[in-house]
């Protein structure tokens, strides 16, 4: 009857962890650019979402931290912008 009990908890608590629920997930962004020989700027700010019914690991996927970087420039110009972008996310 113990191992009963034992298992059926265990099920049950992973039942429970794999469940769709309101996750929330905090980033902070940041972006940094230069224009031409000009100094980089750059700019920060943070904000919290929350991710409606989703599972832990799809929350994961959604809420993780990226990189891009990438430069613009026309044949018309020769000015040249070259930007970073970081989305440092968390789950919490």
């Amino acid at each position: 009857m113990k191992k009963t009990t034992i298992t059926l908890l265990a099920f049950g608590a992973l039942v429970l962890a794999g469940c769709k629920k309101d996750r929330t997930c905090e980033c902070t962004y940041t972006s940094t650019s230069t224009v031409g020989s000009n100094p980089s700027t750059t700019t920060t700010y943070s904000d919290t979402r929350t991710l409606t019914k989703i599972s832990k690991s799809a929350a994961k996927d959604v809420c993780a931290k990226t990189t891009r970087d990438y430069t613009n420039a026309s044949s018309s110009s020769t000015v040249v912008v070259t930007t970073s972008t970081t989305n440092d996310c968390k789950l919490k």
